[in-house]
């Protein structure tokens, strides 16, 4: 009994590791993106305009940064894994809106069924708890090798 236990942690254990390894190598890139409004990532807000988006360290595949086209705006955000069913022809970035107000909420990768998902801020949640239903909105990112 104990070998099968064994067996099966091991199993498990690779699985895990090969896919934290997998996922952390489609980061290595740079996503560019022109975001025509402004928009929330987790509490701050950020100004329309050219931003660039990408992994701070490849050990840690969801610790992103993003930043403007001057350099004058950096925020660096976590996020989480999150799948789809049906992978993005090109990159995007995906945001909810409720009323005037955009947040950030997914990014999503070409090609791949994988993407990066974003907390909640504390407004949008305050905004749902209103009874208000959020939009969702995609725009096409570039994805720039590095």
């Amino acid at each position: 009994m104990r070998l099968i236990q064994k067996l099966v942690l091991g199993v498990v254990a690779l699985v895990v590791f090969a896919g934290t390894v997998s996922y952390a190598q489609v980061i290595r890139d740079t996503l560019n993106v022109d975001v025509p409004f402004s928009f929330y990532i987790e509490n701050t807000h950020l100004p329309a305009g050219k931003y660039s988006i990408r992994g701070i360290d490849s050990s840690d595949p969801v610790d992103l940064l993003i930043t403007n086209a001057n350099d004058t705006v950096e925020v660096d955000f976590l996020t989480s894994a999150v799948m789809t069913e049906q992978p993005t022809t090109d990159p995007e970035l995906e945001f909810q809106k409720f009323g005037g107000h955009y947040f950030l909420s997914r990014i999503w990768l070409e090609g791949m069924n994988r993407g990066f998902a974003l907390m909640e801020p504390r407004m949008q949640q305050k905004l749902e708890k209103k009874g208000m239903h959020g939009e969702t909105h995609r725009i096409k990112a570039r994805h720039m090798h590095r």
